[in-house]
């Protein structure tokens, strides 16, 4: 059940394969069995049975790399679990755990436009609007008080698109990515006459802020599979990891 007031979901049982980096960043995969989940300093955290320590574990969101529910093979990212498991929108949830993050600097001024299809324009790779989540844009709401004539307050609400400063990106496991961004507009069949490329993320670990300097980045990673296309035939096909920031520059230009 979740408790929106205190943010958090109790009496849970929910089976998971943990893909997990520890403090020194070495990765490892265990079978868990995850009891609790709640956000606290602005980051999720996962209350599991750890089937590999045969011990409970407190795992901290910007560590998992993915998630893999058992029963469907599914890879997610630890937002994307956390929204299936709670059974709330991705975007939802994501919007309480920013709503609860330590404070950051966050500016109006985005260098991101998108066409009127809802993709960011000019860019290699056709990113939809529906990811502005990964791209640390939201909706920030402001409240001014200001003094009426007769002495009273009164609070004044606003609303305007921000983005982090820096920002805080979090591409995850499973999304797709076009170029040119036509493809994802027309069927497949037309679109294989002008697709160049695709990547396919397989594995992503999100940036996460510093917790002593809101400032700072600690930059996460994204490994893809990257396809490359000509005359409708795929002619070349591997693997790269890159930062989060160097995939993002990546869906921008359609340069390493």
């Amino acid at each position: 059940m979740l408790i929106e007031k205190e943010l958090r979901a109790d009496g849970l049982s929910v089976d998971a394969v943990l893909h997990y980096a520890d403090a020194r960043g070495a990765a490892s995969r265990r079978n868990i069995t995850v009891r609790r989940i709640f956000i606290e300093d602005g980051d999720l955290h996962f209350d599991a049975y750890c089937h590999l320590r045969r011990a409970p574990r407190t795992f901290v969101g910007r560590n998992v790399i993915d998630l893999v529910a058992p029963e469907t093979g599914e890879i997610l990212s630890a937002l994307e679990f956390a929204a299936q498991a709670l059974r709330v929108s991705r975007q939802q949830l994501g919007e309480m755990v920013t709503a609860r993050r330590a404070k950051r600097p966050r500016t109006s001024e985005i260098d991101i436009k998108w066409d009127g299809h809802g993709y960011i324009d000019g860019w290699e790779f056709g990113v939809p609007d529906c990811f502005k989540l990964a791209l640390d844009i939201e909706l920030t709401t402001y409240v001014e008080t200001v003094k009426l004539a007769d002495g009273r307050s009164q609070k004044n609400y606003r609303q305007e698109w921000t983005r982090g400063a820096p920002p805080l990106l979090q591409f995850s496991a499973g999304d797709i990515f076009y170029a040119p961004p036509e493809v994802r507009r027309i069927l497949w069949g037309d679109a294989l006459k002008i697709v160049r490329r695709c990547v396919q993320i397989s594995e992503a670990k999100p940036d996460a802020m510093d917790e002593y300097d809101p400032t700072v980045t600690l930059p996460g990673e994204v490994t893809f599979l990257l396809l490359e296309y000509k005359g409708g035939e795929i002619v070349r096909e591997g693997f790269r990891t890159l930062s989060q920031k160097a995939f993002y520059d990546y869906l921008r230009t359609g340069d390493v």
